[in-house]
């Protein structure tokens, strides 16, 4: 019995709120706001983010992080509409963003701007090319000595993307397009062109067929813009964000990325749909190996990274299904990572649950590896969720983990975090749950004079098993042996945790 009450309080041990640099919700920027993107010089972290401005404008922002999570600075750029949300990139010496204004106009006008690493602004160009009833530029990224631009053309007559080079001074030099569509196609873009190791060039591009059918291709370019290969790597009844996204070129030039496979299954739990990582050789004729993520629930894959030991991380979206609860408001966008490794191994996957704010709906966009191996991830969360209000306020979620994604070594694969935020916290570290391990009860001891509310206690999976009134005593014999989080709400908004073991 001493060995499983070790091994129990170990457990517990993972349960603990996060370390204050370790994951933060910024809402400062505004409401309704999300880190679209991450990018870094150094140590020095930057979140490109859709924001409100301090005058109520719609604006994109760029906030600086040192590594110990302190603020360098916030920079808004008034009238900058966020164009889409790969619009942030370095060479490791400069920031370059590319945004939109007139968005509400015909055609665009894109905006493109150097910074340094202080946030100073070097230079800024407004550009356009071509003239059709809609064009935007979809990415931006660095490929040698140019920063290069996929800008999609949508006109009556035809689609195509147009692929822009522009100097390290932002002066453009040469431009290339493909419109090659497949038969019965209604249009087409392309989302990054990256360079690869022989000195060529290649794009992920997504086509969408008449009658609803969507693809992923890739398309290897030489250095004046002539197609040497393309190939058809996913097709779909439905669209999934991740057909616009993820792809990654491996030291031995083979390629890595993500698309939804289709699974024929009964269950109403497995996703039908679910994330695929797939790996092909150089010329994409080969399949070198292939992971398919079964899950409960439903994942989007919003991003794709190389690690510097050539690991692959990605993540985005979690969805836990609750089949028993008709109520949908009751359903939970969870924040998902994981880390396969260069042969495909699967090393970790995590489930995020912020309980800092209700966890009905998070996600995390972009993520990246820094010098020392820790991880940041950037996404979305909700601060204020209602089930009658439609628009719940939205702020910026950044997470940093340790390499194997934890906050404490040998965390669970459901990791519950406490993020920091604006108010005063309480002193989560001071609740005092006991006994734990528990039977049948358990008493709560709060470190404030003010008492909580009401309290939620939530399982592995994030699903909630009790939700009531608080008090100092609570029966839990109704509960199974498990693992859980106590939420505790105040009312003046305040939001505090504390785990606990039924055996």
């Amino acid at each position: 019995m001493k060995i499983v009450l070790s091994i129990l309080l170990i457990i517990i041990s993972n349960l603990c709120p996060a370390q204050p640099y370790k994951s933060i919700v910024y809402n400062s920027v505004g409401q309704n706001v999300a880190i679209y993107q991450l990018s870094k010089i150094g140590d020095t972290s930057y979140y490109l983010q859709g924001s409100i401005c301090p005058n109520g404008n719609q604006c994109t922002s760029i906030r600086s992080v040192d590594k110990n999570n302190n603020v360098l600075f916030d920079i808004f750029f008034d009238t900058l509409d966020i164009a889409d949300i790969y619009a942030l990139c370095s060479d490791g010496k400069y920031l370059y963003v590319n945004t939109t204004i007139n968005y509400s106009q015909y055609p665009f006008t894109c905006v493109m701007l150097k910074l340094d690493r202080n946030g100073n602004v070097l230079k800024k160009i407004e550009y356009k090319y071509d003239s059709s009833e809609y064009n935007i530029a979809r990415s931006i990224n660095i490929a040698g000595d140019s920063v290069v631009v996929c800008y999609a053309i949508d006109t009556k007559t035809e689609d195509s993307t147009y692929y822009l080079f522009f100097d390290k001074e932002l002066n453009l030099g040469k431009t290339f397009r493909y419109s090659q569509k497949p038969i019965n196609s209604k249009n087409e873009t392309s989302y990054h062109l990256y360079p690869t190791l022989d000195g060529n060039y290649i794009t992920n591009r997504l086509i969408i067929y008449k009658g609803g059918a969507y693809s992923k291709q890739l398309i290897k370019f030489n250095q004046g813009g002539k197609v040497i290969w393309d190939k058809e790597i996913a097709k779909v009844d439905i669209p999934f964000p991740s057909l616009m996204d993820g792809l990654l070129i491996m030291p031995d030039s083979s390629l890595v990325f993500n698309h939804h496979k289709h699974i024929d299954t009964t269950d109403f739990l497995i996703a039908e749909n679910p994330v695929t990582i797939i790996k092909i050789s150089s010329d994409g004729n080969k399949l070198l190996w292939e992971h398919t993520f079964i899950s409960y629930g439903h994942q989007i894959n919003y991003f794709l990274q190389k690690a510097k030991n050539n690991d692959i991380i990605g993540g985005g979206q979690y969805l836990v299904i609750i089949k028993e609860d008709k109520n949908p408001w009751e359903q939970y966008d969870l924040g998902w990572i994981y880390r396969l490794s260069n042969e495909g191994k699967l090393l970790w996957e995590r489930k995020i649950v912020d309980v800092a704010y209700n966890p009905s709906s998070s996600y995390l966009y972009s993520g990246l590896e820094l010098d020392n191996g820790d991880l940041v991830f950037g996404g979305g969360v909700d601060t204020s969720y209602n089930p009658n209000n439609l628009k719940p306020i939205q702020n910026s979620w950044v997470l940093r983990l340790d390499k194997d994604g934890c906050i404490n070594s040998g965390c669970l694969d459901t990791i519950f975090i406490t993020s920091t935020f604006p108010v005063d916290p309480i002193p989560i570290n001071n609740i005092l749950v006991y006994p734990n391990p528990a039977i049948d009860h358990i008493t709560i001891q709060i470190p404030t004079a003010k008492e909580p509310e009401s309290i939620k206690i939530v399982d592995v999976q994030g699903k909630i098993q009790m939700k009531l009134d608080f008090n100092v005593h609570l029966k839990i014999e109704s509960l199974p042996a498990g693992i859980y989080n106590i939420i505790f709400y105040w009312a003046d908004g305040k939001v505090a945790t504390a785990g606990f073991v039924k055996i």
